[in-house]
């Protein structure tokens, strides 16, 4: 498994921890990442972030944007309904949002063509 993590606030790192076995961290955004994760604190982030963000994910691969909660320490025009613009218009729907931590919403999103459908 390839992980691609963009915009990575100070810290997380820690608090993610170690990876699985076999997984590896990649540095940039060429492609071919099995799980991307962005983090973006407003509208504008979503703009320049996304782009890179759904052209490293693989067709099937796991895509997740972190945006500040709205009761967060984080200010942000985001929205689980707003600011998703240009992802939604590169073809992906959203599927799925969890909480992260205390700042943190992860939102997950699959191309249009396999929402509904389950991994072989």
């Amino acid at each position: 498994m390839t992980v691609l993590l963009q915009g990575v606030p100070s810290g997380f790192a820690a608090q993610l921890g170690s990876l699985p076995d076999g997984a590896k961290l990649l540095k940039t955004s060429t492609g071919g990442a099995d799980f991307v994760i962005a983090f973006v604190r407003c509208k504008a982030d979503v703009k320049t972030m996304a782009p890179s963000a759904l052209s490293a994910v693989v067709d099937n691969g796991l895509l997740w944007f972190a945006y500040p909660k709205k009761a967060g320490p984080l200010q942000s025009d985001l929205s689980r309904d707003s600011g998703w613009e240009p992802v939604f218009e590169a073809g992906f729907d959203s599927v799925a949002q969890v909480s992260i931590d205390e700042t943190w919403t992860g939102f997950r999103f699959r191309p249009k063509h396999l929402v509904g459908k389950r991994p072989r």
